[in-house]
């Protein structure tokens, strides 16, 4: 059986540990949300006292790429992330760590047969190129949004999501396409199925300011947002 953790739970280590008996397998995290941008106090949770047998898996897809990641730091027995978001590497590409007890327990040593050379070199040269996103631009656009009457749902991550009404979201769409601005509109039910965070009260539309973009860049993105509010 699987036991989700509440949200109103989830960053309260001791929630964690209540809930960490013998006849648990295993306990699964994020590091980051991916709408949101809740951190998730994963050192805190990988340093209390578990069974032998329970592994800690950590997901850093939203983390990797936005600062340091310090696997012997988590406690953690695995790690694993996607290097085709804030590592900027090709998509179909990922990263896995296991340390011995997780390797002895699972058995797991997985080398692809059939592993694609390109996107290993491609996924190499974004990993060795790799720096940690301009805030700046976080912070201006954060600013910018603000500006527009739209409050960004997202602090502690490098991404912007905004609450966008549903009157104004087919325009505000249709907007940043004609400029050809790639953002994303999250689905709650398919990228965070146990969070808080609903469509009800409006789209969402998150963007991830990177090393590559510009302000002017960041300031377009405003200014077709604010075509498709009015």
């Amino acid at each position: 059986w699987v036991e989700v953790v509440p949200a109103s739970e989830a960053l309260d280590p001791a929630a964690w540990a209540a809930r960490m008996g013998e006849d648990v397998a295993a306990l699964f995290a994020p590091m980051v949300t991916s709408i949101a941008g809740i951190r998730y106090p994963i050192a805190e949770i990988g340093a209390l006292a578990r069974p032998e047998n329970t592994l800690f898996v950590v997901d850093a897809a939203q983390a990797v790429g936005q600062g340091p990641v310090a696997v012997e730091a988590l406690g953690c027995d695995a790690l694993v992330a996607t290097t085709r978001k804030w590592v900027r590497g090709p998509r179909e590409t990922g990263l896995y760590w296991l340390n011995e007890r997780a390797s002895a327990m699972t058995g797991l040593h997985v080398v692809p047969s059939d592993m694609n050379a390109a996107l290993r070199l491609g996924q190499g040269v974004a990993i060795r190129a790799v720096e940690v996103p301009n805030r700046g631009l976080t912070e201006a656009f954060r600013a910018a949004a603000l500006d527009l009457g739209l409050e960004s749902l997202s602090r502690n991550t490098g991404a912007v999501t905004l609450r966008i009404g549903h009157d104004h979201a087919p325009a505000v769409r249709a907007a940043l396409e004609a400029a050809e601005i790639m953002v994303k509109w999250p689905d709650p039910i398919a990228d965070e199925p146990e969070s808080e965070v609903t469509l009800a009260d409006g789209a969402l539309l998150r963007i991830s300011p990177h090393v590559y973009n510009t302000a002017n860049e960041i300031e377009q993105v405003a200014i077709a947002i604010k075509g498709g509010l009015v």
